[in-house]
């Protein structure tokens, strides 16, 4: 249930991506995604090269392994095979007239090697990938995040006034 909320909130944002069953089926340049964090979160890369059926070299944001909140831009090597098996691999669809070619998409993730401003809202590694393919900075899960969260905190506050209302008026 949670992917196909997930799928249908992608898809009415206009965002679109095809789901891939291979490595060898993405390109340098690809702007891909693949679940974490419990399912919901979505992790951004650009493609630099596929090494095998499971295996990418990519360029992404991503923590520091020193226990800090700090962030860099790295390329390395990922296995996304669980990825694969799970269905959870994207590969977003841009029209050509629209971005970059993949040279200069790898150009682009390249020139950000290096400490990372991290900010959840406005700078995550969506943002990072869709500027690297388009020069867009924008984050579609950032921006679903805050809808529900102001749909949320609307409600709460339904509720809360509600119920101050029912108890002042003894209802």
């Amino acid at each position: 249930m949670l992917n196909y909320a997930v799928c249908f909130i992608f898809r009415n944002t206009g965002t679109d991506y095809i789901v891939i069953r291979s490595a060898n089926d993405l390109r340098t340049g690809d702007h891909i995604s693949w679940t974490c964090s419990f399912g919901v979160l979505r992790h951004h890369v650009i493609v630099l090269a596929s090494k095998g059926d499971r295996v990418l070299k990519v360029i992404h944001v991503t923590q520091r392994p020193d226990g800090y909140q700090r962030y860099e831009v790295v390329q390395e090597l990922i296995d996304v095979g669980d990825h694969i098996r799970d269905g959870s691999l994207w590969r977003y669809k841009y029209k050509p007239d629209k971005c970059y070619d993949p040279d200069d998409v790898v150009m682009r993730a390249k020139s950000k090697i290096g400490k990372f401003e991290y900010d959840a809202v406005k700078n995550n590694c969506e943002h990072f990938a869709r500027w690297c393919k388009n020069n867009e900075n924008t984050s579609v899960q950032a921006e679903v995040a805050i809808t529900a969260a102001c749909t949320v905190t609307t409600a709460a506050i339904g509720t809360m006034v509600v119920l101050a209302v029912r108890r002042y008026f003894g209802i």
